[in-house]
């Protein structure tokens, strides 16, 4: 056993337990970053597998959303948490208060909304994706908005690097270190940082298993390069604190 930090003042340590809780749910979701090698069979299946999901997330984007597609999440989210007094009031909150203009502040709140969408675009749940299109769709316009912004501010800059810390299996981690030069796919959106020591804080936190591996994902973008969309969302995110850039379910990067 480690022990990290030794509190006096309760206020602190409950506001330090809160933190770290925040941290394991994000870093305990499971990867979303999946490796495409480069042998033929691997590369068409997993290729083809990625194609369509992205294909299926572009076509919840383009549907036209009615104002009650919302009681599809709502429902779905009163009876995953009933009981929940917690999750019950911020399901509450969420269906008198909810715009669009708000969708990363609600993603980013670590409530129900973010657990059941996080894990819907991990394990691609056609369904359940399918009851939050305009979910979906919301933070979609909203990262497009906030990184044209982004991109017209950084002209003179040429790349950025941000970092993420999770846990990912030791299947997974042995196939990455195998894989430099590959591709990886990222399948739903990802939560990075400027700062290398919040993603440090985040796979620290993250419960380490004999069948997991704590990991930090350096990520360098190129500012110049036509991408998918990417913005600093720390002004509009429910947690102040993380410096947070925002990335866009469907990139792919190279291994290095």
């Amino acid at each position: 056993m480690h022990i990290h930090d030794l509190f006096v003042d309760r206020s602190k340590l409950v506001a330090r337990i809160e933190q770290d809780q925040k941290a394991r749910t994000k870093t305990e979701a499971g990867s979303s970053i999946s490796v495409i090698t480069s042998g033929s069979q691997s590369l068409e299946t997993r290729n083809a597998i990625f194609m369509w999901f992205q294909l299926f997330i572009e076509v919840l984007l383009r549907m036209n959303h009615k104002s009650d597609d919302r009681e599809e999440i709502l429902n779905m989210c009163k009876n995953s948490y009933k009981g929940n007094k917690k999750e019950m009031k911020i399901i509450d909150d969420f269906e008198k208060n909810y715009k669009a203009e708000n969708a990363i502040w609600w993603y980013t709140l670590e409530s129900c909304f973010h657990k059941i969408l996080n894990k819907a675009l991990r394990v691609q749940d056609f369904d359940t994706l399918f009851a939050l299109r305009f979910f979906i769709a919301d933070i979609a316009k909203q990262i497009k908005d906030e990184h044209k912004k982004f991109i017209r501010t950084s002209a003179n800059r040429h790349k950025i690097r941000v970092y993420r810390g999770q846990t990912i299996s030791n299947d997974e981690l042995e196939l990455m270190k195998k894989s430099t030069g590959e591709f990886l796919s990222i399948n739903s959106f990802l939560s990075t940082s400027h700062k290398r020591s919040v993603a440090v804080n985040f796979a620290r936190t993250s419960h380490k298993t004999h069948e997991n591996q704590r990991i930090i994902f350096e990520i360098e973008i190129d500012l110049h390069l036509q991408t998918k969309a990417f913005a600093n969302i720390a002004p509009m995110s429910a947690i102040k604190t993380e410096d947070e850039v925002f990335i866009d379910h469907g990139w792919s990067v190279v291994s290095n």
